[in-house]
């Protein structure tokens, strides 16, 4: 009889923690589901708000919901800019080069327009202070006839600077390439004597050019 009871007893048992079991796996169950319910929501969220941006980590729900960078965005945009600026720049300077490269509009005139369109020969340009001087200014309102240079700043020399703030003799120009010349050279590297400078190209006409290619007695001939 007690022997009954025993096997009895254990039977009881055993159902009680089979029903533990199963109740056990159940809530299991359900909790496996609400992730997967949730882990699928949240994969529906992101997809439509970003299908191709978004992505999810498959192995831990708590991982943050992360947009990969896209490194092209951000260089497309200063290549842009790059490029925007570069063509801007680029007009400017055009437009400069253009201004500075007008011919003087005076009829068979070569030289480049400083103002009004038309070189200083002609008009252009601002004009010496001085009452009937025609000449174009250079410094201090002046032309170069009139004080419109600075001096020679060797002492005691009232003659116009060359270079280096100082005039031909005193050393502000280069010396003429002719063996035993020390006048100051000319373009060509030679003084006016031995062939530096610039003639009129009038045939047998030795004077310097003044505007153009002639010098000042064939360009007021020639009505330039």
């Amino acid at each position: 009889m007690a022997q009954a009871k025993s096997i009895q007893h254990a039977v009881n048992v055993g159902n009680d923690n089979s029903d533990q079991v199963q109740q056990f796996q159940s809530n299991s169950g359900h909790t496996a589901r609400r992730t997967s319910e949730n882990h699928s929501a949240t994969m529906s969220i992101g997809e439509l708000l970003n299908p191709s941006g978004y992505m999810i980590a498959s192995s831990d729900e708590d991982k943050p919901i992360t947009r990969p960078a896209n490194p092209d965005e951000n260089t497309f945009k200063q290549e842009d800019l790059h490029m925007n600026s570069g063509a801007q720049s680029s007009v400017a300077r055009d437009k400069a080069v253009q201004r500075r490269g007008h011919s003087c509009t005076i009829k068979m005139c070569p030289n480049k327009a400083v103002s009004k369109g038309r070189c200083i020969s002609h008009g252009g340009g601002c004009r010496c202070k001085i009452v009937g001087c025609k000449n174009g200014a250079k410094m201090y309102g002046l032309c170069h006839l009139h004080g419109g240079r600075k001096k020679c700043k060797f002492t005691g020399c009232g003659k116009f600077a060359k270079s280096l703030g100082l005039c031909w003799a005193h050393g502000g120009s280069k010396i003429c390439s002719q063996d035993g010349c020390e006048k100051g050279a000319l373009k060509g590297g030679f003084c006016w004597a031995h062939g530096g400078g610039k003639r009129c190209c009038v045939a047998n006409c030795q004077k310097p050019v003044k505007t153009g290619d002639t010098c000042a007695v064939h360009c007021d001939a020639s009505g330039l």
